[in-house]
């Protein structure tokens, strides 16, 4: 029995040499790659050839040379200054236009009694005549300010409000607020008077109201309310 057990433990050990004996040795490890060579780099392009520079233009003409000859034709020297410059190209002047066809008149009233109403102006340039062709516009000043009547008059002491009438020769102004006329105040009536009537001879006489007047001048950006306005478009102001 104690051999058996002997025997047995020898064939194990046996057993165990020949299993060692089958594990093979561990590889060497393999060599690196070696790095490939970088390419080349491409040839630059060559520069594109540079353009013919252009034709001059031709010198331009002077504005005063008429026939554009170059030349300083005496005919050319527009101004007579025997110089040829910019002021020969200035054109002629216009024909007077709408604004010298109106006529302004100025009355004093300083001199009228205080408080009167209605105050009546002597002005005898308003004919009956002038009446039936043109529009009348009416402003009271205070020294300061122009007031355009019909409309209200506010000062720092008083406010009115007037009307005004025109009659062959006379202008009446009535304060419907009844504080009446103030001449230390009121120093001057400024009476504008503008044509209604065309009478050209290949066109028949046209008349406006003033209305119509008034809205002529406001499509041309006059405010008739402002006397200033009024004077400046018409060429009363100089």
């Amino acid at each position: 029995m104690k051999l058996q057990r002997i025997f047995m433990l020898g064939c194990m050990v046996v057993a165990m040499g020949l299993i060692a004996s089958c594990s093979g040795e561990d590889g060497k490890d393999g060599l690196d790659c070696i790095d490939g060579t970088n390419g080349t780099n491409g040839t630059n392009g060559t520069n594109g050839t540079d353009g013919l520079a252009g034709t001059d233009g031709a010198d331009g003409v002077n504005c005063w040379d008429l026939n554009g000859d170059g030349v300083n034709d005496p005919e050319e020297d527009i101004n007579g200054d025997e110089i040829f410059d910019a002021l020969d190209c200035q054109g002629a002047d216009g024909g007077d236009g709408q604004g010298t066809t109106a006529e302004r008149i100025i009355v004093d009233t300083s001199g009228f009694d205080q408080d009167q109403n209605p105050v009546t102006l002597v002005v005898a340039e308003l004919t009956q005549e002038v009446l039936d062709t043109h529009a009348v516009l009416t402003y009271i000043f205070d020294g300061t300010t122009y007031y355009p009547i019909p409309g209200v008059v506010i000062t720092e002491t008083i406010l009115s409000q007037y009307s005004v009438t025109y009659l062959d020769g006379e202008l009446l102004l009535a304060d419907l607020a009844d504080t009446g006329w103030q001449p230390s105040i009121y120093q001057e009536v400024h009476i504008i008077l503008i044509p209604t009537t065309t009478a050209e001879p290949s066109t028949p006489t046209i008349m406006k109201s003033i209305t119509d007047v008034k809205a002529s001048l406001k499509d041309k950006g006059v405010n008739t309310d402002d006397y200033k306005e009024v004077v400046r478009y018409f060429g009363l102001d100089q």
